[in-house]
């Protein structure tokens, strides 16, 4: 079966974002009824940090859902065989796990803040928090100087030659030539 591996990534990529978007079409339509409902109006909030806290969430969920969508989506060429997308949606530890977390956290938030008010909008700072978490100890180790400078230099691997000539130097020898070499 020829491009099986290929097959089976773009049939889960194409699972993936039929997932993404059910979920975004459903957190952005219960987020604007509940808000209608309880009459908290959709976008009538006062211009303030509620309101630009919405605006910057649809924002930022529409161009992670369109960098998604683009790069995960697989094509197919002129004789209908599947292309292989450029990204596996489901590759643990790239950058598309964060992104999934970062509208997860964005569909919580809208739809936390239209049912319990707009306080849930700092659940937000888990996402700077994170990186801080996951970040921080690299750049701490990175940034902090070296916990004892020595002034001598590194001692390089002696061979057994070179320390009985060193030996033999020590004790006087006259075969051995002292010559010193500027480093």
């Amino acid at each position: 079966m020829a491009n099986a591996a290929a097959k089976k990534t773009a049939a889960q990529n194409e699972k993936a974002l039929q997932n993404l978007h059910v979920g975004m079409l459903a957190s952005n339509a219960l987020s604007i009824l509940v808000r209608w409902w309880r009459r908290r109006g959709v976008f009538s909030l006062h211009f303030g940090a509620a309101f630009l806290c919405v605006v910057a969430s649809y924002a930022a969920e529409a161009l992670v859902y369109y960098f998604l969508s683009s790069s995960g989506r697989p094509s197919r060429d002129a004789a209908g065989n599947v292309r292989p997308p450029s990204v596996d949606l489901a590759n643990p530890g790239f950058v598309c796990e964060w992104m999934f977390d970062l509208l997860y956290i964005t569909w919580a938030c809208q739809v936390g803040s239209a049912l319990f008010g707009e306080y849930v909008w700092w659940l937000y700072l888990t996402i700077p928090g994170y990186i801080v978490y996951k970040v921080g100890p690299m750049a701490y180790g990175f940034l902090r100087p070296s916990s004892s400078p020595s002034d001598e230099a590194p001692l390089e691997p002696v061979s057994k030659r070179q320390q009985k000539l060193k030996a033999r130097q020590d004790r006087g020898d006259s075969r051995v030539k002292s010559v010193s070499v500027k480093r």
